[in-house]
């Protein structure tokens, strides 16, 4: 049935799909609202962001996620785990979703029937490439889309495992990512014109604050405005009491341009004065090296002009040796300085620098001594009990044992990310090959526990529209910016 218009013109449809509900899958399988939405939302079907269709001894309200973030790093031939885990975390949040299992880690969940009813989620998933205008098109071009006649956009149709031939491509709910601000930002704005909400798992850029540009963008994390309070108190209180200046170098994006405004905004309110310079962002893996070494050196000498000895660093780890390199050869490294950096570079965290490497005893004299400010390794919380019962979960769904076969959890993972890194990897025995080799993390990291929660989160924030709308009977689903 459909039910009103949107601002736009498009229509909300609400489909109810005819057909026996299946007994042969357990509603507690992996996979098995995948199976159910192949096996009845087919390339005839009505366009539609929510399906009724039959499961089990009765019906579900099926909906579905396009999740996109980092996947594959260079070429495309290598898993980046922090990246890929992240994936990982979603699927068993959804799992979670839609069995109601996972209270003992999040309480909520057992609430699970009272705030969603019958209404159950699918997914795919979308490597970002860590590139705006890649997530821009693949959103532009693949989900916006989907809503699209099978005739019009063969394309598009669903590959999400098992016999998925003639069925229709999942039209989305919500969109969860992206992970870097850079790259949400232009994703939140085509969500505000096509009505789609966002929920991002790692964006903290204070632009996307701004809820009239980004009516339809949420996240369950604070900007770097909340960073930014900490650097300067850590400074001011911690560091030496004396720091009245210092300096901060940043990479040009939505994330390091607002976290530079915020730290300069709060160290201004703390009496104490910030010199900025900026570094450009990598526009791509061929851009002349030396053009990005005399960026460097020219962001280096502005700072050493100012005299001082303090320094933030915001700016990934993938500048760190040419930018720390360059400070040590301008004096304004090492010995004699001091070095604050952002959670960015939390790869430095777990950084070996040893004599043998290129510039090895240079990467250990500037990194000596410095400090870093990311979030606490998920880790330390063992012994809390609802740490450990997601550990105990995760390790459930993706740790194999022995010589044991993949869990069933693994098996779906596998499933879903042989469809998003064929996208990027055209060799099919490539990303085979890939995912073979692929091993999860024992330990789920605090940005893998961020998404399990965004999507929980997600979740229920759709389920809330959806009851509201039910209760006040209107047409259209409307997410509020919160």
């Amino acid at each position: 049935k459909r039910e009103g218009a949107e601002g736009d013109g498009r229509r909300r449809v609400v489909a109810t799909m005819s057909g026996s509900p299946s007994s042969s899958s357990s509603s507690l399988s992996w996979g098995y609202f995948d199976r159910v939405r192949e096996r009845h939302v087919k390339a005839s079907s009505p366009p539609s962001d929510v399906y009724r269709v039959p499961a089990g001894d009765g019906a579900v309200d099926l909906r579905h996620l396009v999740v996109i973030s980092p996947q594959l790093v260079g070429d495309g031939d290598t898993p980046y785990q922090a990246y890929v885990d992240l994936a990982g975390a979603a699927l068993l949040a959804l799992h979670h979703i839609n069995n109601g299992g996972g209270s003992d880690a999040i309480p909520e969940l057992t609430e699970i029937e009272e705030r969603c009813g019958r209404t159950r989620f699918t997914a795919d998933f979308i490597d970002s490439r860590i590139s705006p205008i890649a997530s821009s098109r693949a959103l532009l071009k693949d989900v916006l889309r989907r809503h699209e006649t099978q005739a019009d956009s063969n394309e598009f149709v669903s590959k999400s495992g098992g016999d998925s031939a003639g069925s229709r491509a999942p039209v989305a709910t919500a969109v969860i990512g992206a992970y870097r601000s850079v790259v949400s930002v232009p994703l939140a704005t085509l969500g505000g014109v096509y009505v789609l909400p966002q929920f991002s798992l790692m964006s903290t850029s204070t632009s996307l604050d701004n809820r009239d540009n980004f009516p339809y963008f949420g996240r369950i994390i604070p900007s770097v405005a909340a960073d930014a309070a900490v650097v300067v108190d850590y400074l001011d209180n911690v560091v030496d009491e004396h720091v009245t200046h210092f300096g901060v170098l940043h990479i040009k994006d939505e994330y390091g341009t607002t976290y530079a405004q915020a730290v300069d905004r709060a160290a201004r309110a703390a009496g104490m004065s910030v010199t900025v310079a900026s570094l450009p962002l990598r526009r791509d893996k061929d851009s002349d090296p030396e053009v990005r070494r005399a960026a460097v050196r020219k962001s280096i000498s502005q700072l050493k002009s100012t005299g001082m000895r303090y320094f933030l660093g915001i700016f990934f780890y993938e500048d760190y040796e040419p930018v720390m390199i360059e400070a040590l050869e301008q004096g304004i490294a090492g010995s004699g300085n001091f070095w604050v950096f952002s959670d960015s570079l939390f790869d430095l965290a777990h950084a070996s620098f040893n004599t043998s490497m290129k510039n090895g005893r240079d990467l250990i004299e500037v990194s000596r001594g410095t400090a870093l400010l990311t979030f606490t390794e998920a880790h330390v919380l063992e012994g809390e009990p609802r740490y450990d019962a997601l550990l105990r979960h995760w390790s459930n769904a993706y740790i194999t044992k022995g010589n044991h076969s993949l869990p069933k959890g693994r098996q779906h993972f596998n499933d879903k990310m042989r469809l998003a890194w064929g996208k990027v990897v055209p060799d099919k025995d490539q990303v085979e090959k890939l995912l073979r080799d692929y091993t999860f993390s024992d330990y789920p990291s605090t940005f893998s526990i961020l998404t399990y929660n965004t999507v929980i989160a997600a979740a229920f924030a759709v389920c809330h529209a959806e009851s509201k709308e039910r209760d006040a009977h209107t047409g259209s689903i409307s997410i509020g910016s919160n």
